[in-house]
């Protein structure tokens, strides 16, 4: 696989699409993260954009709007790490039958305006103590 560098605005999303292929005459069990990653939820201009146009086509009601705000995770400083996630994996784990190919997709919503030296890694359960990644670069 090879990745090149993606120009990507702060605040919206810019996804890639890769193919993993399992040569093997084994299926494995596949983890695909980016390390070091926030882990609060993305703070994108596209899923809040959908969220109030959603809204927007709700009736009036008198109840708080909670759409946002998953009262069950943890908030704050207190909750340890504050950092909201940039880069989301989907599917970011699953079974790669023998001799096939899985395709998954990295999605990138920065934060802030900054370049980025990050690396897809991917785990196999079958592999012990190994990690493959993968470069990830944009701006």
């Amino acid at each position: 696989m090879t990745s090149s560098c993606v120009c990507v605005c702060a605040g919206f999303t810019s996804a890639k699409t890769l193919t993993l292929s399992n040569l093997s005459d084994v299926p494995l069990n596949y983890h695909a993260f980016v390390p070091n990653d926030g882990s609060q939820p993305p703070i994108c201009f596209d899923r809040l954009y959908s969220s109030e146009r959603q809204s927007d086509d709700k009736p009036e009601s008198d109840e708080p709007d909670t759409e946002l705000v998953d009262e069950q995770e943890p908030r704050g400083p207190e909750a340890g790490d504050t950092k909201p996630k940039e880069f989301t994996v989907q599917p970011s784990s699953g079974v790669l039958q023998p001799k096939s190919e899985v395709m998954f997709t990295v999605s990138l919503c920065p934060n802030s305006m900054s370049r980025y030296f990050k690396e897809l890694a991917v785990s196999f359960d079958e592999v012990a103590n190994e990690i493959f990644t993968i470069p990830i670069t944009a701006q």
